[in-house]
């Protein structure tokens, strides 16, 4: 995607940001109790208007839009997947010449994405009606408390949305691209093994890398500047009476309940995540 249709596309979602926050503003300042609510409703839209801002820069590795659930919570977990780094703050710096002391110039604030998802529960769970047991206890819903913490995640929107500069998600060292059995390309960064590289305290030593289509996954490392890769595929014995061969299974169906035949005697599997490797399923 052309950088300025990028950049555009970020402007438009941080537009419709500030309108939610100026809603939400205007809410809470409103004195009738209910009007809480509808704060924390214009908010929640606002946090989704910069999770997509911030996704916008990442569209090429999310996988195809038409295909992608947007619901923030989860676009937020694949963002962090991708990008470890996708919610800290970026800043552009000079040196004075004269001191050599370096000098903030701008500052491109991010949400931090999985307090970002904390925030968003909270809001939602105050656009539902009381459950049961809270009925039961004859409590009623604090909207004071509800406003104080719709103040507070609108002052965090509002900081982002005073940055002086966007940058977009800035990569340091070279893409990882798999071309899928599926059929799908999948990219990746590889930031956090070169920081982890440089500095183990730092980014991590391996990566998983899934591709979103059929959910199958490797894990990638380094090994001095060029990638190991593995499937991440599980190998057990079969668990059958005068079988006992090896078989194997994708990391994606560790699942209980996933059933599977044995590739040597063809009986039936039935996968436990928790008793790994496996229990066999009487038929």
């Amino acid at each position: 995607m052309d950088r300025n249709e990028i950049v555009q596309r970020r402007e438009a979602f941080r537009s419709l940001a500030r309108c939610y926050a100026d809603c939400a503003t205007r809410w809470l300042d409103d004195a009738d109790e209910r009007s809480a609510i509808y704060a924390a409703l214009d908010l929640r839209f606002a946090l989704e208007a910069l999770a997509y801002d911030l996704a916008s820069d990442y569209l090429e590795e999310l996988g195809d839009p038409a295909a992608l659930e947007w619901q923030a919570p989860k676009l937020i977990e694949r963002l962090i997947g991708i990008d470890p780094y996708a919610g800290s703050t970026v800043y552009l710096s000079k040196v004075d010449p004269e001191t050599g002391e370096k000098i903030t110039v701008a500052s491109d604030v991010r949400m931090d994405l999985k307090k970002l998802k904390i925030r968003y529960q909270k809001l939602n769970s105050a656009l539902h009606a009381p459950t049961i047991a809270k009925v039961e206890s004859g409590k009623p819903r604090s909207m004071d408390n509800l406003r104080h913490e719709c103040r507070n995640i609108l002052k965090i929107v509002e900081k982002v949305l005073g940055s002086q500069m966007m940058t977009g998600g800035v990569i340091h060292h070279q893409m990882f691209v798999m071309n899928c059995a599926c059929g799908t390309v999948v990219k990746r960064r590889t930031d956090p093994l070169f920081f982890h590289r440089d500095d183990p305290s730092k980014g991590s030593a391996a990566i998983t890398v899934r591709c979103w289509k059929c959910k199958n996954s490797v894990q990638i490392s380094l090994s001095g500047d060029n990638y190991e890769v593995s499937p991440n595929v599980f190998g057990f014995d079969c668990p059958h009476e005068g079988c006992g061969k090896e078989n194997s299974i994708w990391e994606k169906d560790l699942a209980d309940g996933f059933e599977m035949d044995c590739a040597h005697c063809g009986s039936s599997i039935l996968m436990s995540a928790a008793l790994r490797p496996v229990v066999a399923e009487i038929r």
